[in-house]
């Protein structure tokens, strides 16, 4: 697992077994805002690989257990399914948000898994976390790309210190999303710019390719645009020609408006199940749910295939800014 150091924390501390740590970090800045004034999820994503940089990093010191673990070079983790929560107080922009305190524990270790459990205060308010997460990654050989055991000593380290005795995320046990009939589809190449040091599409990149369908289709939605089929003419590259988007937004995205959407990401969801690597097309296809107007559900296709899948709720305009 490539190693880099991203910030020095600020009032570090460990608990005895190792398995705990607090500390200060960088929170956002003026880069971290869409269009609509909101910090945008892949911001908030950025944050947490930060934070998890931190504990997981090659200074021993601050390592959560102490050791060097995931700085193995024969092995690296990618994310399996990652859940955050965010209150209100996040989009709130009378409060700043350019340093955050940061707890984070280790709190299930599987065979070859391990979930993460992370809450994010400002200082305005210490007792109220504006995020929440809880992140399942698995342990992988970077050569086969397969999930590998973790040696038989960190499960015995560990064992008896996990505060969950059950795996609080179980991959097998997860459903995967019903697609109906009538979505809107997006299409997006993997770029340069999304690939991380594993060599894959980071993790936050999925959160943006959503974003980025439910945005388009309000807007040919809410337009004047009468076909639901658009080609983009890409000739000039290497990638010919391909559907940019198709199906109807009006019926896919029925009650959803830039209202609720405006009103900042509640909560959300990501599952992983393939790796996406650069020059990826991809075919982003989001819904709403049948009764929540603000629940968004996304499925992300590579040949034919899910490689991921979203849940996005967001705050309606009662529950919005303060």
């Amino acid at each position: 697992m490539t190693s880099i150091s991203i910030f020095e924390p600020k009032d570090f501390k460990r608990s005895d077994d190792m398995c705990y740590a607090s500390f200060k970090l960088p929170g956002f800045n003026h880069a971290d805002y869409g269009a609509d004034d909101n910090i945008t999820p892949r911001s908030i994503m950025r944050v947490v690989g930060s934070a998890e940089n931190c504990v997981f990093g090659s200074n021993v010191n601050r390592n959560i257990l102490g050791c060097d673990w995931l700085t193995d070079p024969e092995v690296t983790s990618f994310s399996l399914i990652f859940e955050m929560t965010m209150s209100d107080v996040m989009y709130n922009q009378a409060l700043y948000k350019s340093d955050l305190w940061c707890d984070i524990s280790l709190f299930y270790l599987g065979k070859s898994s391990l979930s993460l459990l992370a809450r994010f205060y400002i200082q305005e308010n210490p007792h109220q976390p504006v995020v929440s997460y809880i992140h399942k990654v698995v342990n992988v050989d970077i050569n086969t790309r397969q999930s590998t055991p973790w040696p038989l000593w960190i499960k015995e380290r560990f064992k008896k210190r996990q505060p969950c005795s059950s795996d609080p995320m179980p991959s097998k046990n997860s459903e995967r999303l019903i697609r109906p009939a009538n979505t809107f589809v997006y299409s997006v190449f993997v770029t340069w710019s999304d690939i991380d040091t594993n060599g894959h599409c980071n993790f936050a990149s999925y959160a943006t390719f959503s974003s980025d369908a439910l945005h388009a289709a309000l807007r040919i939605r809410d337009s004047s645009v009468v076909s639901n089929q658009h080609q983009l003419d890409a000739s000039k590259t290497d990638k010919s020609k391909f559907i940019l988007y198709q199906g109807d937004p009006s019926v896919a995205l029925k009650g959803i408006s830039n209202e609720i959407v405006n009103c900042g990401v509640k909560r959300l969801k990501v599952q992983f199940f393939k790796e996406c690597v650069e020059d990826d097309l991809l075919q982003v296809h989001i819904w709403q749910d049948r009764v929540k107007d603000n629940l968004l559900y996304t499925c992300i296709d590579k040949d034919d295939s899910m490689v991921a899948q979203l849940e996005t709720e967001y705050f309606t305009p009662n529950k919005s800014k303060l």
